[in-house]
């Protein structure tokens, strides 16, 4: 389970943070969500893309895998093996957390990151305020939930016109074992 926290000053004002080796996190994701802003990038560095059923519509994902829990994409250490870097993964460790409708948060999973003292990053700033860096992940946090919305709304159009179709792949895994992909 993650431990996500809002960054607050009482809690990371005195603290440094570092990204945990590499993108180990994503391991066990055969696949990710995409969005259209990424879509032409992902296609021109060779990613596999899908429409998968989600619990409310289609989404755009990236193919990592062939198995559930298994990412083909990273090799020893968390070491990205693509030319492209889907932007779900950038601003590890940081996301937006909702507070209530439409409030949004800056947080961080204190799983996936090295929190210290010293040694790192800073959270703020001499004067309280977050770190230009962080303002930048805050931004790109933001502008990736902007896009994912308009993303599930172009699914949703193509899904409503009946633009998509379900398609089994079978790839032979060796050994005469097949996987399924659908």
């Amino acid at each position: 389970m993650s431990r996500i926290y809002p960054l607050t000053k009482e809690r990371y004002a005195n603290q440094t943070w570092r990204l945990q080796a590499g993108l180990s996190f994503a391991a066990k994701d055969a696949l990710v969500k995409l969005t259209l802003n990424e879509l032409a990038t992902a296609l021109m560095s060779s990613y596999p893309l899908a429409f998968a059923g989600g619990a409310k519509a289609y989404l755009l994902v990236g193919v990592q895998g062939f198995d559930s829990g298994v990412n083909l994409r990273l090799g020893p250490g968390g070491k990205w093996l693509g030319a492209y870097v889907p932007k779900a993964y950038r601003c590890q460790p940081f996301l937006l957390g909702k507070l209530g409708e439409t409030n949004r948060a800056l947080c961080i999973d204190e799983d996936l990151a090295l929190i210290a003292p010293q040694g790192g990053d800073a959270f703020y700033d001499e004067t309280g305020a977050l770190t230009p860096r962080l303002n930048d992940i805050l931004k790109a946090l933001a502008e990736f939930e902007q896009e994912c919305g308009i993303t599930e709304r172009a699914c949703a159009l193509l899904e409503e016109f009946d633009l998509i179709e379900p398609w089994e792949i079978r790839v032979d895994k060796g050994q005469g074992s097949q996987g399924a992909i659908q």
